[in-house]
């Protein structure tokens, strides 16, 4: 009888540490669920930045050499610098936070946290094949920063004596920042940035369907080992 009932009781036990385990592991998948599909929006918001802040380079740039006013300047070495991570973020960045600065609605101010586009994608540990997507696209978009602080400096470098060579001097140094060869590296970058969201779209979803098939196995055994503990908890009591 002792032996009957110590074999129930071990039943009873295993059924009872299944069902625990199985329960943990549905709570680690939910969390690696969730991570999942914050990391499939953190690669969207990945290729937002480069692509928006990749057009607000060029257009500070395009308004220093029309307009020679310093503060376009200023902002172009800032939000350079930050998305390098040599300089912290602004605070309460937005999508539309530097249109803000350029029409005077708000003012810079500097935040205590340095992050850079290289970290982030680090962060997201997406195969080589689509990080090199990305990759390719800010290479392409710091070599256009290098073209852009030609132009620039090529403006403030001007000592002209007349006006109409000013002027002259001017519209070739703008034209540096419009022509085929600036353009279709802009195209390349936007190109790119399109291939890397699609293949990390794709990517971030394979895991979420493999996942959901894992899922669904673990919770029909988890459901059996519930019932499994219910039915050995059950004999276990009727025994005694």
């Amino acid at each position: 009888m002792n032996q009957i009932t110590s074999a129930k009781a071990s039943r009873t036990l295993v059924a009872f540490l299944s069902s625990l385990i199985l329960s943990i592991l549905l709570v680690i998948s939910q969390e690696y669920h969730g991570q999942l599909l914050s990391n499939k929006y953190k690669a969207q918001l990945l290729a937002r930045d480069l692509k928006s802040s990749s057009d607000m380079l060029t257009q500070l740039a395009r308004l220093h050499v029309a307009t020679g006013q310093g503060q376009y300047f200023d902002y172009f070495q800032m939000l350079s610098d930050a998305r390098a991570g040599a300089e912290p973020l602004p605070k309460n960045i937005n999508v539309y936070f530097w249109d803000q600065v350029i029409a005077g609605q708000v003012e810079y101010q500097a935040s205590d946290i340095h992050f850079a586009l290289k970290d982030e994608l680090a962060m997201l540990a997406l195969p080589n094949d689509i990080e090199n997507k990305f990759e390719y696209a800010l290479n392409l978009s710091d070599t256009l920063i290098g073209k852009e602080l030609d132009a620039m400096y090529r403006l403030n470098n001007q000592t002209p004596s007349h006006t109409v060579d000013t002027t002259d001097s001017q519209h070739h140094i703008m034209t540096s920042l419009m022509d085929q060869s600036y353009l279709s590296a802009k195209a390349n970058i936007m190109y790119m940035l399109q291939q890397f969201t699609e293949l990390s779209n794709q990517y971030f979803e394979r895991k979420l369907d493999n996942l959901a098939s894992v899922r669904l196995i673990v919770i029909i055994i988890f459901i059996g080992s519930i019932l499994w503990f219910a039915a050995e908890s059950l004999a276990l009591f009727v025994h005694y």
